[in-house]
Order: structure tokens, then sequence, then C-alpha cells
């Protein structure tokens, strides 16, 4: 829904550039003894220890799942802003736009705050012992959100290197792993700044986020496919709730993720044409309003959006 008002946090430097501590500690207090100098290295002694950055990344799960101008997300950019001001020299400021937010209509379990991917999205496969309910990871994030009754059509598997076209997928589920992208640990000291001595020298840097997922759901979208089913090299329940893209495109076809448990029985079904039907977002969105902190002269140390 076109509307919502959501602010980008910019976190710059006024005064001191407090190279040594990017991320400030837990509590306001702890920020009083930033380093103020603005060499070009880190002194290791005063950078946050990995116990903060743990508390930290335990502190924003606490938040649950942040979509843009949600009310996690309000609460946990004034949370940031708090901590943020703590740092001597610190200045934040609000930079409201406007944006076409998509968010989950299913509320999170139990006491957990805000909203639910995992439960936005479901999966329904047609076969021949009867119609079975397939556990997915969720919904995959702007994609078309579906009626109540769901978006269905055959299943094709297509593989990654297989180009999407009407011919073979218009009214159709397509069925697609997600293919690995690694860079090799080897370029990293060409482009770093700094690098632990405990960097690997052989091997690859494969992350979920630097996986290709725009181009399948951009392709399907103008080849009129019914729905898109990715299937993770990981298993479901790790992959529950992942949030990817984050480019913020509103695709035009629904998705779910699914894992490496479920890949078999799916492209088992695509194999022998039966029908699936996919949820995606269990639908529609919601308006929020968020007011943030934004943009000053200065180095930029950090953004959230």
């Amino acid at each position: 829904m076109r509307g919502a008002t959501v602010r980008r946090v910019w976190v710059v430097a006024a005064v001191a550039c407090a190279a040594a501590v990017v991320v400030p500690a837990v509590g306001p207090g702890a920020a009083s003894g930033a380093a103020t100098d603005c060499s070009s290295t880190v002194h290791a002694p005063a950078f946050a220890p990995t116990r903060e950055f743990r508390a930290l990344t335990a502190k924003l799960a606490r938040f649950g799942l942040r979509s843009p101008g949600s009310t996690q997300h309000q609460k946990e950019l004034a949370w940031l802003e708090r901590e943020l001001r703590a740092i001597p020299g610190m200045k934040v400021h609000s930079d409201p736009y406007e944006i076409a937010r998509w968010q989950p209509l299913p509320d999170a379990p139990g006491k957990q705050p805000g909203r639910d991917l995992a439960r936005a999205g479901a999966l329904r496969i047609d076969l021949a012992t009867g119609t079975r309910p397939v556990p997915v990871s969720g919904a995959v994030p702007f994609t078309l959100p579906t009626p109540p009754e769901g978006a269905s059509g055959p299943l094709v598997y297509l593989p990654a290197d297989e180009p999407i076209t009407a011919a073979n997928a218009q009214g159709r589920v397509i069925v697609r792993e997600v293919p690995p992208v690694a860079t090799p640990y080897a370029v990293f000291p060409a482009i770093a700044h700094s690098l632990t001595p405990d960097w690997p020298a052989t091997g690859n840097y494969d992350r979920p986020y630097a996986r290709p997922l725009d181009p399948t759901l951009i392709d399907a979208g103008k080849a009129g496919a019914a729905g898109v089913v990715f299937l993770w090299d990981a298993p479901t329940a790790q992959m529950r709730g992942y949030w990817d893209p984050h480019t913020g495109t509103r695709f035009q076809v629904p998705a779910v993720y699914a894992g490496s448990d479920r890949a078999p029985l799916i492209k088992r079904a695509a194999a022998q044409h039966r029908t699936g039907t996919s949820w995606s977002g269990r639908s529609g969105t919601r308006p929020r309003h968020a007011t943030s902190s934004g943009r000053c002269a200065g180095r930029v140390a950090s953004a959230s959006w």
C-alpha cells in the first residue's frame, strides 16, 4: 500500500570521528570512553568486544520482524537513536519519505512481537494420494499477495540456467533452486580495510543475501506465472521467516521459500505436473507510519531503514 511514511536513520559524526567505536556499547553510559582520534586503523582494545556485539544482536532480535514502516521497525529505530545519541559528537536528524510498503498480515505466535513472515506463506500440492500441505519457510517479501484461496497452477521445474518465458511458465507455479554465488575468500585482502588473523585463505564466501532472487521473480511476473517456489540448500526450519530480497521491488507474482528437506517431494510433483497452490502475504498490507532521524554533514557511521 502506498503512502506509508518511513524515516531513514543516518548516523553521522558531527564533531569527532570516533573511528574505534563504530558500534556503541549496550547502555548509554558505556559510550563515554569512545575514542576521539581519526586514526585509519582499528585499536582493538577500544573496539566493542564480542559480548557486546552478541548483546546488540539479541536486542535487535527481540523486536521481532522489522519490516519497513511497521510498528516494530519504529520501535527499533527509536532504540537505535537513543543508543547513538549517547555517543559524544553524534547527531541524528529526520529524513522522512514515502514507500510502497509490504508486510505480512499474520501476527507472530505467542508473546513474540510484530508479524510473522513464515506464517504468511503456504504451499499445497495435489498428489495422487490426495491434497497435501507442504511446510515452507515463509512468503518471499514484496511478492504479489494472494487472495484467500491462493494462487494455483501446474508445478513446473525450471533450472536456474533455463530462461523463464510465457511458453514454459504462463499459468504455472515455477519450482527453482536458489543458485549459489560464491566469492573466493582470496579476493577480500584486496578490498578489505582490515582482516582478522583467522580469515580463510582458501574456500568461498557464500551467503543467502548475495544470491540472485530478483531476476527469477521479475521474469516470472512478466511471463504470467501463477507463482514461484524457491528451493534452498538448507533445511526449511533454518530458513524460517527469512527476509530477502531487500531491494523493495514490488514483484508481480506470489512466491514462497522451501528448504532442502522439502525439495525432493516438490520436484517429484513438478515432474508429474501436479497442481500446486501457494499463498503469499496472507494477504495485502496495512498502513503504518514512521518518523526517524536522518542526515547531516559529516562521516556516515551507520544507516538503518
